[in-house]
This record gives C-alpha cells, sequence and structure tokens, in this order.
C-alpha cells in the first residue's frame, strides 16, 4: 500500500506537471516514462482515474497560466504565440512551492535568464522586463502603510543638523542594463518596438505613494540614487547626506551645494520617496 508521502508526491505531479500528466493519460509504459515521473508510485498508477486526473489538472493548470498571463503581460505580448509553450515549460522547470498564487510566478524572470536563450537573442531586456512587471505586483502588495509624517521643514542649516529623513518603507531601486520605463510606455500605448534596443543603464524607484496601493516608478539620476541609496542602508541625518553630496560633487561651491542640496530634499519629499522627518534624538 503506499504511503502518504507517495500519494501526495503521484497526484501532484500528476495535477501540475503537464508532461507527467500526458504521459499519464496516454497510458505509456514506464520505460517510457520521463524523468518527472521517476518518483511516482508504480502501484498507484492502475487505479487512478484518468478522466478525473485530466480534469482537475486542466483546471489546475488554467489557473496558473491565468495568473502568470495576469502578471506579465507585457512578456506574454512579445511572445505572443510561443506564449503557450512558455507557460508550459516555465512550470515544468518551477513547479508550484508555495499556496499562492502570484507566489508561484515569482521566479519568472529568473527562469527567463536561466532558460530563455533563444527569447533573449530576439529580446535581450525580457529577463529585465519580467522583473519590472513582478515589482510592480509585489509593490501593490506590500503590506506596509505608507503615510506622511509630520516634522521640521528642511530649510536651513539649523534643521540639517538636527534632523533626519523618513524614508517611504515600500521604496526600493532596481538598476536596469535597458531603458525599461521608455520600452513599457511604447508597450502600455501599443507602439511598435525598435528592432533593436540599446543598453541604456537605468536605476528605477518602484514605490507606493500616501494612501494607495498603486506601484509608481520613476527613474533617477546617480546623485539622488547614492542619496537614497544610503538612506536605505544606515540610520542617516540629513547632515550626513549633506557631506555626501558635497563629496561627490566638488564643483559646487558649499553655498551653491546647500541650495541644490535642499532643492533635491524637497523634491524627493514631494515625490514621496522620502515622506517626512525626524528630530534626532
Amino acid at each position: 500500500m503506499p504511503s502518504l508521502r507517495e500519494i501526495e508526491k503521484t497526484l501532484t505531479t500528476l495535477w501540475t506537471n503537464g508532461e507527467a500528466r500526458r504521459w499519464f493519460l496516454a497510458g505509456a509504459t514506464l520505460e517510457q516514462a520521463p524523468d518527472s515521473v521517476a518518483e511516482l508510485s508504480a502501484e498507484m498508477l492502475p487505479e487512478l482515474d484518468k478522466r478525473g486526473i485530466e480534469l482537475y489538472g486542466n483546471l489546475i493548470g488554467y489557473g496558473h497560466h491565468d495568473v502568470l498571463e495576469s502578471i506579465y503581460p507585457h512578456c506574454a505580448f512579445l511572445l505572443a504565440g510561443e506564449w503557450q509553450s512558455v507557460m508550459e515549460d516555465y512550470f515544468l522547470k518551477c513547479p508550484p512551492v508555495h499556496y499562492n498564487l502570484n507566489r508561484i510566478c515569482q521566479p519568472f524572470s529568473a527562469y527567463v535568464t536561466e532558460y530563455g536563450g533563444k527569447y533573449l537573442k530576439r529580446y535581450p531586456f525580457l529577463a529585465e522586463l519580467a522583473d519590472y512587471e513582478w515589482i510592480e505586483l509585489e509593490k501593490m502588495e506590500d503590506p506596509r502603510e505608507v503615510k506622511r509624517v509630520g516634522g521640521e521643514n528642511i530649510s536651513g542649516l539649523e534643521q540639517i543638523v538636527g534632523c533626519a529623513p523618513v524614508i517611504n518603507p515600500t521604496l526600493i531601486l532596481r538598476r536596469y542594463e535597458y531603458p525599461l520605463l521608455e520600452i513599457v510606455e511604447k508597450l502600455e500605448e501599443g507602439q511598435k518596438l525598435p528592432a533593436k534596443i540599446k543598453k541604456s543603464a537605468t536605476v528605477i524607484a518602484v514605490f507606493r505613494e500616501a494612501d494607495s496601493h498603486g506601484a509608481e516608478f520613476m527613474e533617477l539620476g546617480e546623485t539622488v540614487v547614492k542619496l537614497l541609496e544610503k538612506t536605505l542602508s544606515e540610520k542617516v541625518s540629513y547632515q550626513d547626506l549633506l557631506l555626501q553630496f558635497l563629496a561627490d560633487n566638488p564643483q559646487s561651491s558649499p553655498e551653491t551645494g546647500i541650495v541644490e542640496f535642499l532643492e533635491i530634499i524637497e523634491e524627493l519629499q514631494s515625490s514621496c520617496l522620502l515622506v517626512g522627518s525626524r528630530q534626532l534624538d
């Protein structure tokens, strides 16, 4: 009699692995079995209802495929007629390991990087596009609340010395080799992509605004990126950020540098990358 583990493994494999299910429904022998059925219970197989396995497996497959396409609509559009086989191969190589349907789609960017060679030749930005689309969902589902906080208005040296920034808790920075914002904009507007898209390194901030569940994307310059990376990685005051800014911009006088720094902080706060300031202890 098969153990509970063997029963679970056999049913799960036949329900979620298209290759194994097609082999089972075709009535093929164990000698012709693909590697995906190596751990199935040979004792159980003759007793299983093929119609039930096919029905339940198809229902699960439809659910998986619908979720994958809903998360990666731009990837699905680009791959068009090949998308169905890509989805099947993805779930074969990256079988579900999480009860949350969205989470089983998370490794798609890594899958494209490792197995999508022929697609990357055509669309070398495809893995980055998949990462972009996944991050959009991740930010939308981020349970952390984004709230503006009070605090000093950062307008001079006194506030710079005595206050620290409060960063948006949902903020992450993504470095891409391709101009993802331009690519996504063209896809969303139904424009045809150029035959060849040149690399153009970009850094994109991904975050939610206060009282919003939608993901926001903003391309940043390297000066702002350095300030945000420092703020994300450690507890810093505005004075710490100013000193870094002045060191990175030696062409500016201290007076000009302070004005430029204050303008950047004002912009970061208005765009909700910083949600306020706090008094230092």
